[in-house]
């Protein structure tokens, strides 16, 4: 009859449940066909409470999905008997299962087996679904161990095409991390904890859809996570199955489903069309996994449209939040923790074993670094891309013995180490010369653009994005500062340039769309290129007044319950930003209120940056900011007094005397910073402090003010 037939005696074994694979294949046939004779069946023990047979639950699930159902019982008064003939519970089951199917089909009887071919055959002539009228395309149902002979076939053409991608390529090394795990169905969150391969064995073991979702702020590691657990499944590592992953990094195309985008991909590698029920079988056996990557950051256009166009099967995505758009999903789990502070070091060691590089660094030098990451991270997370970072940039300045002192610098350093061209002639562009400051420009202008483009309330969504070309063309046209007041040629060699070191991207096949290699470098230039934008207003309305009604538009969105989580890191960012430039033309309150914005404390933040200015303050000379100044030198007093061990009290005490009595003797600072150096070096009361006192008050060219004030900690120390 030109069907293709699939039954249970055509089953190989397979790694699934008897009853989800039956369910499977009634789902994916055009027919169903019941024969009903002596005996009711396996009962099925997992999901059936009712211990019906496999094979009533398999007419059920043709019932439900509405297949054509075609039914043939035998005549119980004929005269062979078969050698088993069900009794008891089994015989009365059966009388009922028959009986109902009876009541609603016109059923064909049957006495011998050449009676019933014959039966089946007419039936099935006569039903001719459209599936198989004249010139239509058969429907081929694949088997386990159809899909396993394509999966090795191809295995190392797709495996090698993957591991050859620039973005898994960029995320080669993965130092394994704490996560927090909430599995499909759990009542709580399990974690945080190092995730195990039993973790992810439920994924693949069960039958329907299902979404493995990683989330959590930009920079935790969430891709570099999808695609160590992608590299597992390739070797089969996990459950002796090989899984070809298929990276999916950009917005489909209007009435584009990821099953069509995964068939293009695989024809552009294999070099030919790969059926479409093919495609379709390895998606659901789990034999190919999408890889969704940055979600979150597609148009909500977009978004939705490649929510709608899930496949069957499992699919990875990552996203900065878990919204309700996966709601009705089977949907697991997993957030990448920040590195613990007691873990970075051994995270620094880890990572450069895994580059090669695990002697580069000697532990008195990873020592500090690890130091100063905390100090510039501060109470924000610190997490995998920031330490990764940090610490490449350690190994690139080794030599100069510079360490980045804030995060908007070390995204700085970073740019610069990709702006690197062997060939300084490279830098030569349509009679324009691509320096390193002009790419620097360029990059904060086009991350601003990008994080301007409008989400789903119509208003800026401040978040990484991907962007068109034309956009990024007319932006660095523009005049200064929020362009670089290029004509088209010159625009169009910028961006080449920037592709060629890989500052821009392509997000998939699509060359017409850009995006930053990584979100947090796109939030930390967006707010540098905001910054400098804000400066520019304030000349002419005041910096006050500027900074005030870019923020008063924020925090109304806020308080009209506007979602703003996804511009966190964008808040941070120009915060951080907005830290090294106070008292510059940035106002006092500025800070605190970006902090509010980003989920941050800020009477926290406050007692925070002043005890990373004082410990900032024990390695350099010079704070220019009076009133940061005057926070350094009480916190220094307070970080003496507080040590835990005597130890630590000692060296602190040591280092703050000698930049406390450098204050007393520098003539050019204020009296009442003199004064207050004074008073907490009496307090400290250590040798080289007291001698600093005994200097001061002894001098009589000092202003009496400070000699007095240096007497009088003299005092403070005989009197303790």
């Amino acid at each position: 009859a030109r069907y293709d037939v699939e039954c249970m005696e055509k089953y190989t074994a397979f790694d699934q449940p008897p009853l989800d694979r039956c369910l499977a294949d009634v789902a994916a046939t055009d027919v169903y066909v019941l024969l009903i004779a002596h005996r009711y069946g396996y009962r099925p023990p997992e999901n059936n409470p009712q211990r019906r047979s496999i094979t009533q639950l398999e007419y059920e699930q043709a019932s439900r999905l509405n297949k054509p159902r075609l039914v043939f019982t035998v005549n119980t008064d004929h005269d062979w008997k078969p050698k088993w003939i069900d009794r008891g519970e089994d015989a009365t089951d059966l009388a009922a299962f028959r009986a109902e199917v009876e009541a609603f089909h016109g059923v064909e009887r049957f006495t011998t087996p050449d009676q019933l071919a014959s039966l089946v055959l007419q039936a099935l002539q006569a039903l001719r679904p459209p599936s198989l009228d004249s010139g239509s395309p058969r429907t081929r149902h694949y088997t386990p161990a159809d899909l396993q002979s394509w999966v090795l076939r191809h295995h190392s053409q797709l495996s090698e095409a993957f591991l050859g991608l620039p973005s898994v390529q960029a995320r080669q090394v993965h130092v394994p991390l704490d996560v927090c795990l909430t599995p499909a169905g759990a009542a709580a969150t399990e974690g945080p904890r190092l995730l195990r391969p039993e973790d992810l064995e439920p994924l693949l073991a069960a039958a329907g859809s299902h979404v493995l979702l990683l989330s959590g702020d930009g920079g935790a590691g969430k891709t570099s996570l999808a695609f160590a657990i992608a590299r597992r499944w390739l070797t089969g590592e996990l459950d002796g199955v090989v899984r070809l992953p298929v990276l999916i990094e950009t917005a489909l195309a209007e009435g584009e489903t990821v099953a069509r985008k995964v068939g293009a991909w695989l024809e552009e590698q294999l070099g030919e069309p790969q059926a479409a029920e093919l495609v379709a079988a390895l998606l659901r056996g789990r034999r190919l996994v999408p890889i969704l990557d940055h979600v979150s950051e597609l148009a909500p256009a977009a978004r939705q449209r490649l929510l709608a166009g899930l496949p069957p099967g499992l699919v990875i995505a990552t996203s900065r939040s878990a919204e309700d758009v996966w709601k009705g999903r089977t949907l697991s789990q997993i957030v990448p923790r920040p590195i613990a502070l007691d873990r970075l070091q051994s995270f620094f060691v880890e990572y450069l074993k895994g580059r090669g590089q695990g002697d580069v660094l000697r532990d008195d030098e990873l020592v500090p670094a690890q130091n100063q990451l905390r100090r510039i991270v501060g109470d924000k997370p610190i997490t995998a891309l920031l330490a990764q970072m940090f610490i490449d940039d350690v190994i690139a300045n080794r030599q100069r013995g510079l360490l980045a002192g804030s995060v908007p610098q070390l995204m700085l350093s970073y740019v610069r180490r990709l702006d690197t061209p062997v060939d300084p002639s490279q830098r030569e562009r349509a009679g324009l010369t691509v320096d390193g400051e002009r790419v620097q420009r360029a990059l904060k202008c086009l991350a601003l653009a990008s994080h301007r483009q409008v989400g789903g309330d119509g208003e800026p969504g401040y978040q990484p994005r991907e962007f068109s070309r034309a956009l990024a063309k007319e932006t660095l046209q523009q005049p200064e500062p929020e362009g670089l007041g290029l004509n088209g040629e010159e625009a169009e060699a910028v961006l080449g340039y920037l592709g060629e070191r890989r500052l821009l991207v392509h997000p998939g096949e699509d060359s017409s769309e850009l995006r930053f290699p990584l979100d947090p470098l796109a939030d930390y230039l967006a707010a540098l290129a905001q910054l400098e934008v804000l400066e520019t207003k304030g000349w002419s309305t005041g910096q006050k007044a500027a900074w005030e009604a870019f923020l008063a538009g924020l925090e109304q969105r806020l308080e009209q319950a506007a979602d703003l989580s996804r511009s966190r890191g964008f808040f941070l960012a120009l915060r951080d930003a907005a830290l090294e430039r106070r008292g510059r033309g940035v106002p006092e309150e500025v800070p605190d209120r970006l902090a509010e914005l980003g989920g941050l404390n800020p009477e926290r933040e406050r007692e925070r940056l002043a005890e990373q200015r004082a410990r900032k303050w024990m390695w350099e000379r010079r704070v220019p900011i009076a009133s940061e100044r005057r926070d350094a030198i009480s916190k220094l007093a307070a970080m003496a007094a507080a040590a835990a061990e005597p130890e630590d009290r000692r060296s602190v005490a040591v280092v703050a005397s000698d930049r406390l009595s450098q204050v007393l003797a520098n003539g050019d600072l204020p009296g009442e910073e003199r004064q207050e150096a004074a008073v907490v070096l009496g307090l400290i009361g250590t040798e080289s402090g007291l001698a600093a006192l005994e200097r001061r008050s002894s001098d009589g060219s000092q202003p009496p003010e400070v000699r007095r004030a240096a007497l009088e900690a003299l005092g403070l120390t005989a009197r303790d």
